[in-house]
């Protein structure tokens, strides 16, 4: 096993010196809970030991949705009723979206296959790209289409709903995704990358339909298994089990598929996808 660092402990050392204040700032912005620092820490440090680029564009992800999260906040906050979880993103949310990331850096410090590059940009376009769409698609002066159904509208932040103003949201974060690791790998040679096709424009087209793919995927186990209930006393939908201190009645989906399952469902869907076609796309 080869270390683009050049050793197991320089890179733990120099990982660990660079993730600190990370973490340091996520806990003072309160991005984050302090278990899920603790994950985070131990989740970019596998990462970035598998290929730099791979961790610039983990911390390109987190920048940007903890910027987006916090971006209007107040304007927000009639829509967070329907979410199950705002504010800070605790432990279960970073592995939702970190893990198949991690296990695909994992593999590819491993066996040095070209796949797993390729899995590992399809998720980061995809939990990039989701959390752009739900934290931008609030803002559509038109009421959500339901994925099932886009000629029925429903409520905004309401699972299974999407917006033009969200889906472009998405597919310009996949490109987001993408152009950063093209000017990373550009800039920094060390970065251990895979050799994409010299047609660039082939390569840009896949991963960004590749992640695109992973958000509709998202939007869809939301509408179909995700569990979502009603409030008793105000009547109010939502993905949250307790409403105005009541428990929430079921209505549609399952009870224990919630949107930290969606997450990790959607991006381990991409990834399969994109592992499994790679000898066909590289």
């Amino acid at each position: 096993m080869e270390f683009w660092v050049g050793s197991f402990e320089y890179g733990i050392l120099l990982g660990s010196f660079l993730n600190a204040p990370i973490g340091f700032f996520a806990y003072k912005k309160e991005c984050l809970e302090k278990e899920a620092i603790i994950v985070a820490f131990f989740v970019s440090l596998i990462v970035f030991l598998a290929a730099f680029v791979f961790w610039v564009l983990l911390i390109a992800f987190f920048i940007s949705s903890s910027a987006l999260t916090k971006w209007r906040g107040k304007r927000k906050k009639e829509v967070a009723e329907k979410f199950e979880k705002t504010g800070k993103r605790d432990k279960y949310q970073v592995i939702a979206n970190g893990f198949a990331a991690t296990l695909m850096a994992a593999f590819f410090l491993v066996t040095d296959s070209s796949c797993f590059v390729l899995g590992y940009l399809a998720t980061i376009s995809t939990v990039t790209g989701d959390t752009w769409a739900t934290e931008i698609g609030v803002f559509s002066k038109e009421d959500p289409r339901w994925i099932l159904n886009l000629k029925k509208k429903v409520s905004k932040g309401t699972s299974g709903g999407i917006s033009l103003l969200g889906t472009i949201a998405a597919f310009t974060a996949s490109l987001f995704i993408f152009s950063t690791y093209f000017l990373v790998d550009f800039f920094v040679k060390r970065s251990s990358s895979v050799s994409f096709p010299e047609n660039a424009i082939f390569s840009i087209f896949i991963v960004i339909i590749i992640g695109f793919f992973g958000v509709m995927i998202d939007s869809f186990l939301g509408a179909i298994i995700q569990g979502y209930y009603e409030c008793k006393k105000c009547k109010v939908k939502t993905e949250k089990r307790v409403h105005c201190g009541e428990k929430t009645i079921l209505i549609r989906g399952k009870e224990w598929f919630n949107n930290d399952i969606v997450n990790l469902s959607s991006s381990m869907i991409v990834v399969f996808l994109a592992v499994v076609f790679s000898p066909f796309l590289l």
